[in-house]
């Protein structure tokens, strides 16, 4: 109960560290009771034991190793968390409860936030209620899914009291919701509010009046209190949330309907204050035409083409982040696919993609086969019409990757998919107890190298002179975290940087090919391998790092950057014209990458074109003014100044200054004489050493 409250206030568990310690909390509580219960194991937990199995046969072949088995890691713990609930929980209630108190608890958050009573970063994000989740569309989607879950509890709800708290709790959500201004999760939400009206309309009418009273005033309500933030807030929401129950205590009492005319002021007051209906606004700006929508198929067009390459079992967890670069059909930044299935695909795979849309397809089979045997009940619908808003949300966005979501997501599937068993209990209870010790070790391994590593990163990151005792303090202590989590890059990273400061560089230079082996696919690994290899003024070393950065991500700028730069450096450094052509070679790739991209991807491509860079065309234009080609170099330097902006444009004007007077044309613009002095001595430097080559 404890962890499932915790785990969406602490920003959904999405980063790696805030996981850690809860799955050593689960671990250790799945090893206890699925060792002292004789538990027999639903099909649901079958499915997705298998699915967790195939996360590690992925993490065998993947593509950047440390995140698979993190993501191995989190379907054991989705897996535990599925098997606790059917071996704990007797009473449905009480889990739900936790949940809705949780995501309660992250609202009031929020509103407090825009009444300006608190101040905490991240629960308003560019004006769109994001909560303890910080980011709009997954809390909208967890608010849409609390709904039937609020209605479920108010339907067995048997003190009025109790269901006055669920009534007001159920309008800050819903007015939460759409503040949160997410077009997805409306698009889910509307048809399953419709279905739940169906649903419920016949033997609780009442109820449905105060959901579209609910409904109505929370909309109201959440365009007003963005418009307004500030105490407003509360009196609005208390204001809205006092309608609410005044309506529900006329229906009881059937007296003077005071409820239906505070609830028409409230509605001319609102309106009267200048309210925008923003999130219908919103609603209907979606097309296939719109920037958010096109791109997100494109991001799904480029995770189909990385399934096809890796499809019976994936590229493990991570790979998605770790591989889009290499095959982006344009430029965009995008860790998630923004589609929960199409990420599983590529992950684990046609096998585990299967598994995970088998237990939803069991349980919809379940629920027909309980409606045709007239033994289904209206909190199995509800809490089934949970999990498929989660569910439906999730392919148009990355919810699954925020931890919390998929735990309660898995927690719902076994509160209805408990009651089929399996045969094998002791084989099954065999491997569960394994998993559980798996990532009980894991995880205080991992966390315990977080612990030791994060000071002395810290500080590293700060840039600053460190002293002998500091050197040798933090090295230790990268020394021991590279122990402890021997998959994850960070700590090598570091210590081979620091290995070199101390004077240890043949040491660093091995720790940071160590990180490329560890990170084969991501550019950052070979960055750092070949800035290091500059600084020791190895720049010929550094060389086929940087054009394999080029090769791992083609449409994007950095390899194009640092490979110019390292190039003309080194022509400037020896005088050798060879190193000229091979500049002259990179921005043409550019140009070649440029042209494949399809004409109908280029309006949805990200920061400048590759050849549009500033630093790109600068250093093209240095080089082509090393190899006498005047009018070229002018030419670059044209285009760079578009772009450029501060001390970059300055020196940019300079270089054009002077390759404008070797053509023998005016400077064109006034510029320090002493840079231009400077620059001319470059190419005269650069032109005696190539001759006395």
């Amino acid at each position: 109960m404890c962890f499932l409250f915790i785990a969406p206030l602490n920003q959904g568990l999405f980063y790696e560290k805030q996981f850690y310690p809860l799955a050593i909390v689960l671990a250790i509580l799945a090893l206890i009771f699925i060792y002292q219960t004789k538990h027999k194991f639903s099909y649901p937990e079958v499915g997705l034991l298998l699915l967790t199995l195939i996360y590690f046969v992925s993490f065998l072949k993947a593509a950047s190793p440390h995140a698979a088995y993190l993501g191995f890691l989190k379907y054991v713990f989705y897996y535990l968390a599925l098997v606790l609930t059917n071996c704990l929980v007797k009473d449905k209630q009480a889990i739900l409860l936790v949940m809705i108190s949780a995501v309660s608890l992250g609202t009031l958050a929020v509103i407090f936030s825009q009444a300006q009573i608190i101040e905490t970063t991240g629960l308003i994000i560019g004006g769109r209620f994001s909560s303890t989740f910080h980011y709009p569309n997954t809390y909208a989607a967890v608010l849409a899914a609390m709904v039937p879950l609020i209605i479920s509890l108010l339907i067995k709800s048997k003190q009025r009291v109790f269901k006055q708290v669920l009534l007001f709790f159920l309008f800050l959500h819903t007015t939460a919701f759409y503040a949160a201004l997410s077009r997805g999760a409306l698009l889910v939400y509307l048809p399953a509010l419709l279905l739940l009206i169906i649903w419920v309309a016949k033997e609780y009418k009442p109820l449905i009046y105060n959901l579209i009273l609910i409904n109505g005033l929370g909309l109201l309500s959440a365009n007003f209190i963005m418009a307004h933030p500030g105490i407003k807030t509360i009196l609005v929401l208390l204001l809205g949330g006092g309608v609410v129950l005044l309506f529900d205590w006329w229906q009881e009492k059937r007296s003077f309907p005071l409820g239906i005319l505070i609830t028409l002021i409230l509605i001319t007051v609102l309106f009267t204050q200048g309210t925008t209906l923003t999130q219908l606004s919103r609603l209907k700006n979606i097309s296939w035409g719109t920037s958010s929508v096109a791109s997100r198929l494109y991001f799904f067009e480029d995770a189909f083409l990385l399934f096809k390459k890796h499809w019976l079992i994936g590229c493990g967890a991570g790979g998605w982040e770790a591989l889009y670069r290499t095959i982006q059909g344009h430029l965009y930044d995008s860790t998630e696919v923004h589609n929960g299935v199409l990420q599983i695909m590529v992950e684990s795979g046609l096998l585990g993609v299967s598994l995970f849309l088998s237990l939803f397809l069991f349980l919809l089979g379940q629920q027909v086969w309980h409606q045709r045997k007239k033994i289904g009940t209206l909190e199995e619908k509800l809490i089934l019409l949970a999990i498929f808003i989660i569910f439906f949300h999730s392919l148009l966005d990355f919810d699954l990757t925020v931890t919390a979501v998929p735990l309660y997501l898995f927690v719902l599937i076994g509160l209805l998919g408990g009651k089929l068993k399996c045969p094998g209990r002791q084989f099954f209870k065999g491997i569960s107890l394994f998993l559980a010790f798996i990532l009980l070790i894991s995880a205080c391994s991992f966390y315990g190298a977080h612990l030791i590593a994060q000071g002395a990163i810290k500080e590293l990151n700060k840039n600053k002179v460190l002293s002998r005792a500091e050197i040798i303090k933090y090295e230790g202590d990268l020394t021991w975290a590279r122990k402890l989590a021997p998959l994850a890059p960070l700590y090598p990273a570091y210590l081979g940087q620091l290995k070199i400061v101390k004077g240890e560089i043949e040491a660093g230079l091995v720790i940071l090919d160590e990180v490329i082996s560890l990170e084969p696919y991501k550019y950052k690994s070979y960055l750092t391998k070949a800035s290091a290899l500059v600084q020791l003024q190895q720049r010929e070393a550094a060389i086929p790092y940087f054009e394999k950065i080029i090769t791992l991500m083609p449409k994007q700028h950095t390899g194009y950057e640092f490979a110019l730069e390292n190039y003309v450096q080194l022509a400037l450094k020896t005088g050798k014209h060879d190193y000229l052509v091979l500049a002259q070679e990179v921005y043409l790739r550019a140009e070649k990458q440029m042209q494949s991209v399809k004409p109908k991807r280029l309006p949805y491509w990200q920061q400048e074109k590759l050849t549009e860079s500033a630093f790109t065309n600068f250093y093209a234009g240095v080089a082509a003014g090393l190899a006498a080609d005047y009018y070229q170099a002018e030419e670059f330097f044209t285009q760079a100044l578009k772009k450029a902006k501060g001390d970059a444009r300055e020196e940019i004007k300079v270089w054009q200054a002077v390759v404008r007077e070797k053509r023998g044309l005016p400077r064109g613009s006034k510029v320090p004489e002493e840079k231009a002095v400077e620059i001319c001595g470059l190419i005269q430097d650069f032109v005696i050493k190539s001759e006395g080559k």
